[in-house]
């Protein structure tokens, strides 16, 4: 049988056990949503639509972004317009601050992921979240998709402001 006094004692090891999980308890990730303005971007051979960018989470505790930062999802749409096939790689995008601060995706993924690693022909479309880890107070930044079609043809570069 337990004392009066060790059951006190028992009280108040549980009290400062929960205490500690619960102040130890990840807070939730600051909520973005930033709207595209205009929605789409026209390249010579390909658009750019972005539906929304939004804060997003993955489940992969070595993924989680640094303190301070937040994971932004943009959700995105690729459609290949022209004769040339374009490619879709996560290293020609990449979203630019006001302050000319760039970001490159991130290893996490949201869901859905974008399928990137491929090549749209003619009328072929490719949608999905392209990730990117950015600070927490982020209001405003630019994506902007670098695509080289071929090196005869060079570079077609978008961009989409994406706001508040």
């Amino acid at each position: 049988m337990i004392e009066p006094k060790e059951r006190w004692t028992l009280f108040g090891c549980i009290v400062v056990v929960l205490a500690t999980l619960l102040a130890c308890k990840k807070k939730p990730p600051t909520q973005i949503n930033l709207t595209a303005n205009p929605r789409t971007a026209v390249g010579r051979y390909y658009t750019l639509t972005v539906d929304s960018a939004k804060t997003c989470e993955v489940k992969e505790e070595y993924l989680q972004p640094k303190k301070g930062n937040i994971l932004l999802g943009v959700d995105m749409i690729v459609e290949a317009i022209g004769d040339e096939r374009v490619g879709v790689w996560d290293h020609e995008m990449k979203l630019v601050d006001l302050k000319g601060q760039e970001y490159k995706s991130s290893l996490a993924r949201c869901a859905p992921a974008l399928d990137f690693g491929r090549y749209l022909e003619k009328h072929q479309t490719l949608r999905g979240i392209l990730t990117f880890e950015v600070p927490e107070t982020t209001s405003g930044v630019t994506l902007v998709f670098s695509n080289v079609i071929s090196p005869a043809i060079g570079m077609d570069e978008t961009r989409v402001q994406l706001s508040r």
